[in-house]
């Protein structure tokens, strides 16, 4: 919460990057596990803002559509036939 206007739709997307990369920092700097634990978290909380705001601009039922995901996802191949 440090921004002192509205986060656009694309400032929450960059800002799941920016989390990614604190709790990428926090690892490689041997930080403690709450420190680590708190980035995760703030990835969490990052994601979770973008799907409500992503709800909201494009008119869809987050819910609903992981089901469906976690539904087509049972039906794939291992690794989609790949290696890794």
């Amino acid at each position: 919460g440090f921004f002192d206007r509205e986060m656009t739709f694309n400032d929450t997307l960059m800002q799941i990057v920016s989390e990614v990369g604190e709790v990428h920092a926090a690892i490689r700097n041997g930080k403690s596990v709450e420190d680590i634990a708190e980035e995760w978290i703030d990835i969490l909380i990052s994601c979770c803002t973008a799907i409500g705001d992503a709800e909201k601009t494009f008119g869809f039922d987050a819910l609903l559509e992981l089901t469906s995901k976690q539904e087509k996802n049972k039906t794939r191949p291992r690794l989609h036939g790949k290696r890794f």
